[in-house]
């Protein structure tokens, strides 16, 4: 910013300055010395005030020279002259986004946008419209433009820093799309920003109507973040593995993360190569957690971007998963149905560790009514019905973290499987194959060690003839070298496929010694047994799980604020900030969770979008904005006049 004057000619009349100097001085003027004895012995008595005098007089100067200084500027309008990025000078319609994503929390760099957006407003030409809006949504509202600038600098003003980020070019577009609608023929959309390579598909997005603006000083910006936790029931021991990356140039050193556990803290020092990671172990003993619920967190010194230095943890004994199995062959003796063998094996399994089971037929599989995501692993013994949503719903449930076992058999047509599950399934299933079988473990490591010989006790009579696709694992192989048990992974998702039934129709595989064994090691392989770790993302959603007799429930914040949430709608979405949530009967807190940035927003590294200043085929540029300040000039002034007149009262006592 500059000081300048917008009447400058004014300062011609600092000359008036010199009028109570030129008085002074003459006043100064003294006349013809006599000698006269009869007042000589005065002299010395009057030395002291003719100092007093001289001092007062002087002070006085001072202050009476100032005021006709300041006066004088008060006419001359000083102002502080600073550039706002501008289209044109015409009236316009303009939105004004703040990158309020977490990374802009670094420094000051988000105030740093919210002073040049000001400038931008204050310099809108009469008649434009604009609108103030945060680049992340926390609340979803209504987009209205106002030619009001204080309700712009309001409304910039309230503009908070969020937990999370977003989809930048989508979130332009809407914007965009609401500002094209506006009257004026000028509209365009200012993005105050740091350019953070997070929440960008396309580092060349570029449109004639966006102007970006770097908020940052332009040097490499530096970070390192608590970017993981993951806990792990050992028996007697609990181990808390903790990941903090380095999202910087230069290494860290001796850098101490702090685990506060149940209000005891352990240490631990990380040494990370430049835009390294290192995973460190804490090793806690069993009866040093909480006997239903451990709370806790991990947290490393502050750095410039404060908000993913600590990260949240609850490790929860009290979750019970929950088990689907689709009988695709129900019959009235339950002895003879297709789900026999798995329901007593997985009951077996519940005596110990608590697993809820459900059993339904296939045409209930097929209703709207039922949510998949209300369970966490799922078993199709030989369900030969399928629907394009239903498998739709299929994929997405795998790709959210579930597990899906397909047992074939006489009801399943091959074809139908390869189009709705194609995309999906471990192995394309081809014909059925008649013979005389048994089964071979290739991977003992991952099923039942010490069992191979045992396996040759199953026999085999029919099976679906598999034909793996890349990067399928295939645990179990049948003596005639086809695969029996097939495993591929969907993003999250375990999917496991059976070449043959999960009864005895095909094989005796449900009544022999090795058939709870690895119906437990599927279970393993998807962690049930694992105690609930319930980690969200800021932003993300959770179904709250509720008790039998209870229709509602509190949902209480890291903030302490306390939500109502009803069994009939169990989504609670306010996960907007970072910290421990609980869930509450009353004052009982039945459990808690935690939820966590997403540290893909800890990377500060920028893209190279095009700025304002290099836009070209645009009307763009630099406005000058003028902020005048002689207000402050004129109480000053009168201040002054305050001063010599109290001044004066006081002397003169």
């Amino acid at each position: 910013m500059n000081l300048i004057f917008l009447n400058p000619f004014f300062l011609i009349g600092i000359i008036a300055v010199s009028l109570p100097i030129i008085s002074h001085l003459i006043s100064r003027k003294s006349g013809v010395k006599k000698s006269f004895s009869a007042v000589s012995f005065l002299i010395s008595s009057e030395v002291e005030a003719v100092k007093r005098s001289k001092i007062k007089d002087i002070i006085l100067l001072v202050i009476r020279s100032l005021i006709l200084v300041i006066l004088v500027l008060v006419f001359s309008k000083p102002s502080l002259l600073s550039f706002s990025p501008l289209i044109a000078d015409d009236p316009k319609t303009v939105a004004i986004v703040i990158d309020n994503s977490f990374s802009m929390g670094y420094r000051d760099n988000f105030e740093n946008a919210k002073k040049e957006a000001k400038s931008l407003i204050e310099s809108l030409p009469d008649g434009s419209f604009g609108t103030v809006l945060p680049l992340v949504p926390i609340d979803v509202k209504k987009l209205t433009s106002t030619n009001d600038k204080r309700k712009m600098l309001e409304d910039l003003k309230n503009l908070k820093l969020s937990f999370s980020f977003t989809a930048n070019e989508r979130r332009l577009e809407d914007i965009f799309g609401f500002v094209e609608k506006a009257p004026n023929d000028k509209k365009g959309v200012f993005l105050f920003t740091d350019f953070q390579r997070n929440g960008w598909i396309n580092e060349g997005f570029k449109r004639e109507w966006l102007i970006p603006i770097d908020v940052t000083s332009g040097a490499q910006m530096q970070n390192r973040a608590v970017s993981d936790i993951e806990v792990k029931d050992g028996g007697d021991i609990v181990e808390i593995s903790v990941k903090v990356s380095n999202y910087s140039d230069r290494e860290e050193n001796d850098l101490l993360a702090t685990l506060i556990l149940n209000n005891r803290e352990i240490k631990g020092f990380f040494k990370i190569s430049p835009t390294g990671e290192q995973i460190k172990d804490f090793i806690i003993p069993e009866d040093e957690t909480n006997l239903n619920e451990t709370i806790g967190k991990v947290e490393i010194p502050n750095d410039n971007l404060p908000a993913d230095d600590i990260r949240y943890l609850v490790h929860s004994k009290k979750y019970v998963p929950r088990i689907l199995l689709v009988d695709g062959d129900p019959r009235e003796d339950a002895r003879l149905s297709e789900t026999y063998y798995l329901s007593r094996s997985i009951e077996t399994i519940s005596q110990i560790f608590p697993i809820k089971l459900s059993i339904i037929d296939n045409d209930s599989f097929l209703t709207d009514e039922l949510r998949l995501q209300d369970y966490n692993l799922i078993f199709l013994a030989n369900a030969g019905d399928i629907t394009t949503k239903k498998a739709n719903e299929i994929k997405e449930f795998l790709r959210n973290g579930g597990g899906v076992v397909i047992f074939l058999g006489d009801r399943v047509r091959s074809d139908l499987y390869n189009v709705m599950l194609g995309s999906i399934l471990p192995a394309e299933i081809g014909t059925i194959l008649q013979g005389d079988y048994f089964l071979i473990a290739y991977e003992l490591n991952k099923l039942i060690e010490g069992m191979n010989e045992k396996f040759k006790e199953v026999v085999v009579k029919r099976v679906f003839q598999l034909h793996p696709i890349k990067n399928t694992d295939i645990i179990l192989s049948t003596s005639y070298n086809t695969p029996y048990l097939t495993q591929g992974k969907v993003e999250k998702g375990d999917i496991f496929l059976f070449a043959s039934t999960a009864d005895s129709a095909w094989n005796n595989f449900p009544i022999t010694p090795v058939f709870l064994p690895t119906i437990k090691r599927i279970l393993d392989f998807y962690p049930l047994k694992q105690n609930k770790i319930e980690d969200l993302l800021v932003g993300e959603s959770i179904k709250i799980d509720f008790p039998d007799e209870l229709e509602e429930v509190k949902v209480r914040t890291p903030l302490g604020k306390e939500i109502k949430l009803y069994k009939g709608n169990p989504n609670f979405n306010d996960t907007h900030i970072p910290g421990i949530y609980s869930v509450k009967k009353g004052e009982e807190i039945l459990y808690n969770f935690s939820v966590n940035v997403d540290t893909r927003e800890s990377n500060l590294e920028k893209i190279f979008l095009e700025s304002a200043s290099k836009r070209s085929g645009t009307e763009s540029g630099l406005a000058k904005v003028f902020k005048e300040i002689w207000i402050y000039f004129l109480w000053g002034a009168i201040a002054l006049f305050i001063s010599e007149s109290v001044f004066r009262f006081l002397y003169a006592k």
